[in-house]
């Protein structure tokens, strides 16, 4: 086994404190990007339930805008 100088030991030492940092900014970043994608979620649902309440409201007017295919009859009993 070699002997370690102390430097080294200290940029061991200094290394895992930095790794340790480091890690800890990832994790930040990896909750606030979660919160993000969530907070997109909802907003997706919402715009959708938007866009079925809409296309039940445009159905129901083409509905009332739509011509009667069975057409009454014109023509009276003449008999």
């Amino acid at each position: 086994m070699t002997e370690w100088s102390q430097s080294e030991i200290d940029d061991v030492r200094e290394g895992t404190t930095e790794s340790a940092r480091e890690l800890s900014k990832l994790n930040s970043k990896v909750d606030q990007s979660l919160a993000n994608d969530k907070a997109l979620l909802e907003v997706f649902k919402k715009v959708s339930q938007q866009l079925d309440t809409l296309t039940g409201e445009i159905r129901a007017l083409r509905n009332d805008l739509a011509p009667s295919l069975d057409k009454p009859r014109k023509l009276g009993k003449s008999l």
